[in-house]
């Protein structure tokens, strides 16, 4: 996730078998807001829970079916307020994160 730090919307997505992903902030793979941003990892493991998804209607059915996995990336990592890792996306063209490197 990219968590705005000048006031526009967060970017989210989620990593493919080889770690690489594509943002989204309103409609699917349309990338991040141009703006400063917190980079904030974590790991969902998916869980049977297909049940509470129909009892959460405010959520979607992806959502209710994640929760944090234990341990797998260093917890400073997991919060916009804890993570040293930081990106500017520019106004126009497309950017690349490259490799995040994640350290304990």
């Amino acid at each position: 996730m990219l968590s705005p730090l000048e006031g526009q919307r967060a970017a989210v997505g989620k990593t493919d078998a080889q770690g690489r992903f594509e943002l989204t902030t309103m409609n699917p793979r349309d990338g991040a807001m141009p703006g400063k941003y917190k980079i904030v990892i974590t790991k969902a493991a998916a869980v049977e829970a297909a049940a509470d998804a129909a009892e959460m209607p405010d959520i979607t059915k992806e959502q209710s079916l994640a929760k944090p996995a234990p341990a797998a990336i260093p917890a400073k990592y997991s919060n916009p307020n804890t993570t040293p890792l930081e990106c500017t996306i520019p106004q126009s063209g497309r950017h690349d994160l490259g490799v995040l490197e994640l350290t304990d």
